[in-house]
């Protein structure tokens, strides 16, 4: 069985996606939204829209009075698509791990997949859209352990702990 695979992003076997605008994804969890994401985000002219910083320090985008991503339209559109989060980006995927001696990130469906109706058996994925998303997150993980721990990016020790904080979905932070 051969893996599906753009440039070092690795894919589950067998898993297509289509994005069906079914909004699914925005009504379970809304993304989040490092501080070069927020700007964007304002520069589209909103405010007020974080949560604030929760204890890891990631900033959750709130969440409507329906419960679902502030975001989200009426007719299950993202009002911000064009500079949507790298975490959106991803959706319905998830980084799981990233094997930094030979630089290969896999994805696989994350919690919000279940109700996503875009997903279908097969191979068509938007790959250079999600596996772009996956490799800014690992990098911006990277950056972020590195700075926590005042490593260097291109140390092995931040490399391990960025890993570490993948496969166990958590995030670096300090009190």
């Amino acid at each position: 069985m051969v893996a599906l695979k753009y440039e070092n992003v690795v894919f589950p076997d067998k898993v297509g996606f289509k994005c069906r605008t079914c909004g699914s994804c925005c009504r379970q969890k809304p993304g989040d939204a490092n501080s070069e994401e927020q700007r964007r985000i304002e520069g589209k002219g909103f405010t007020n829209f974080l949560d604030p910083p929760s204890v890891t320090g990631l900033r959750f985008i709130r969440r409507n009075s329906h419960g679902e991503c502030f975001f989200l339209t009426n007719d299950n559109k993202c009002a911000i698509y064009d500079v949507r989060p790298m975490v959106c980006r991803m959706a319905p995927f998830t980084v799981t791990d990233w094997d930094y001696e030979n630089n290969v990130i896999y994805v696989d469906l994350s919690t919000v997949a279940f109700e996503c109706r875009g997903i279908f058996d097969g191979t068509e994925i938007p790959f250079q859209v999600i596996a772009k998303a996956a490799q800014d997150y690992v990098q911006e993980k990277l950056e972020r352990t590195a700075r926590i721990y005042d490593l260097s990016v291109t140390s092995r020790q931040a490399s391990h702990f960025t890993r570490k904080f993948i496969i166990e979905d958590l995030t670096p932070f300090t009190f």
